[in-house]
């Protein structure tokens, strides 16, 4: 995030802190700017009023929404780790008869149907 002024909350991580190496910017660098990390989902509502959103990444580091204590090196891991890509629920809908929690890959990798799970569900 990139701010004109100062935010105080315990959900924004203050980039001055961290060494990011980021000098780009989308906006003017003619004013001083506040720039922020904001960590888990982010409605537009928490935007703060003077903020605007710069960046956004996708990962799929778990998060804890709900704890504001993130660290410069906490963001580091979470960028570092990416996101994943997965076709299970795709195919578990298409083949299991739609029911997401009936199907698993066995030892051998190989996609599965659990049938006791469909029919438990009345499938």
């Amino acid at each position: 995030m990139s701010c004109e002024k100062p935010v105080n909350s315990p959900f924004y991580l203050d980039t001055s802190a961290c060494n990011f190496n980021d000098n780009s910017s989308s906006i003017s660098d003619s004013k001083r700017r506040y720039r922020y990390v904001k960590v888990g989902e982010t409605y537009a509502s928490q935007v703060e009023d003077s903020c605007q959103v710069e960046k956004m990444f996708l990962t799929s580091w778990p998060v804890n929404n709900d704890d504001p204590n993130i660290s410069c090196t906490d963001v580091h891991h979470e960028l570092a780790y990416g996101f994943e890509i997965s076709w299970l629920v795709g195919i578990c809908r298409s083949s299991c008869g739609g029911v997401i929690d009936s199907c698993y890959l066995d030892d051998a990798n190989h996609f599965q149907c659990d049938i006791t799970s469909i029919f438990d569900l009345g499938g």
